[in-house]
């Protein structure tokens, strides 16, 4: 690849659900991301959650055995850059860079 040319591969270390009352929460944790790639996880996960589509569909798209289909990013309300690290900054205990995770925590008002 030229030095000119960004890197393409993104690699989200950790995600997050939490609930609380009514309403939902998806954390994404990496290093940096694509632009639109969260707005485009998220219309994946909202139309699987619907049940546009299966399931399935989704280790379809990590594969990449599903090149040609595609569903509109979600919109950016309700969507924030809430932290960001540099390099020389404390780093959360949790932040393992080598270890991949999900959590789901459920939290009652």
């Amino acid at each position: 690849r030229p030095m000119d040319q960004p890197r393409l591969v993104r690699r989200i270390e950790r995600i997050r659900l939490s609930r609380q009352g009514s309403f939902r929460f998806v954390d994404f944790y990496g290093r940096s991301f694509l632009r639109g790639q969260i707005r485009n996880i998220m219309a994946w996960l909202i139309a699987v959650g619907m049940g546009d589509y299966p399931p399935s569909m989704i280790d379809e798209l990590l594969a990449k055995s599903v090149k040609d289909l595609a569903v509109p990013p979600a919109p950016p309300e309700g969507l924030y850059l809430v932290e960001i690290w540099y390099p020389g900054d404390t780093m959360p205990q949790w932040w393992q860079p080598s270890v991949a995770s999900t959590e789901l925590v459920e939290e009652d008002e």
